[in-house]
């Protein structure tokens, strides 16, 4: 299966793409469900209002999410570039004055993205619990959803079940087990709930794109110790290849039951959320498509 979230790199013939297809299906069907003649979709039963302003406001607060995660990358990465080589006695006010800009600014976006992250994977429970019959599947935290669909009700969605107990390393990562009053619940829980701080270090590399940061957490927490960065991309990728096998799922189970595909995923085109001809500051954070 190709891969359906994540930076394709630029070519001769094309320019960067960032994959996003969670946006894209969630479109797909917003499209649908307001045009339902116009798209032919034999089985498709309109979303009653109720339904529809809930979809629409969790779908519009997951994207909100996004591209605030996606800024603070951004910002993160400008203000990498901001490390300066100290050489003293030659250090001026204004090198000073920008180290000290980056010893703020990282944490802040270094948090932001852990906090952003649980926003935007809370407002996708939200989503899929209206995609199902279910009255009582949980809306409003993907930590109860995954134990809902894997522990006490796996027979309601059995693939679905299945995605969630391969790929949610990557969720315990950001959030933790449900077990309470540890310090290694995860990585947004430490920074918010914990008495925890950040320690940076900086290597310069000569040229800005070569400058190097390294966080560690330390206090209430188990990752002490751990190199943070390194821990948050790997989380990512977990989490968007999560996003590849829930793309795939739901494609297929809307397919059957509106009689209509939402999404073409032969044609990597679906799945593209945007393009860009110019160095994307927030690549660090993405896991790259080859």
């Amino acid at each position: 299966m190709r891969r359906l979230h994540g930076l394709q790199p630029a070519s001769e013939a094309n320019p960067s793409r960032f994959h996003f297809g969670m946006v894209k299906l969630l479109q797909a069907m917003e499209f649908a469900q307001a045009f339902p003649g116009r798209n032919k979709y034999p089985t498709l039963v309109p979303w009653p209002p109720k339904k529809a302003k809930r979809i629409l406001l969790a779908s519009g607060k997951m994207q909100d999410a996004f591209w605030k995660l996606d800024r603070s990358a951004e910002l993160l990465d400008r203000a990498r570039q901001e490390i300066t080589d100290f050489k003293p006695p030659s250090t001026t006010l204004e090198e000073i004055e920008k180290m000290q800009s980056v010893q703020r600014d990282v944490p802040m976006f270094l948090d932001n993205i852990l906090i952003y992250l649980r926003i935007l994977v809370d407002c996708i429970a939200d989503i899929t619990s209206q995609l199902y019959a279910e009255k009582d599947v949980p809306w409003n935290s993907f930590h109860a959803q995954i134990k809902w669909f894997t522990n006490k009700m796996p027979r309601v969605d059995p693939e679905y079940s299945e995605i969630l107990t391969a790929h949610s390393n990557w969720f315990h990562t950001l959030a933790g087990t449900s077990d309470k009053g540890k310090a290694h619940d995860g990585l947004r829980d430490a920074v918010v709930h914990r008495i925890v701080r950040m320690q940076l270090f900086y290597q310069t590399g000569g040229r800005l794109n070569f400058n190097r940061v390294h966080a560690f957490l330390y206090g209430d927490t188990a990752n002490e110790g751990q190199s943070l960065i390194p821990m948050i991309q790997k989380m990512v990728d977990g989490f968007f290849q999560f996003l590849d096998r829930y793309v795939a799922h739901f494609n297929d189970r809307i397919y059957r039951e509106w009689g209509g595909r939402m999404l073409d995923l032969s044609d990597e085109r679906s799945t593209v959320l945007y393009e860009s001809v110019l160095n994307i500051p927030s690549s660090w954070l993405y896991p790259v498509i080859e």
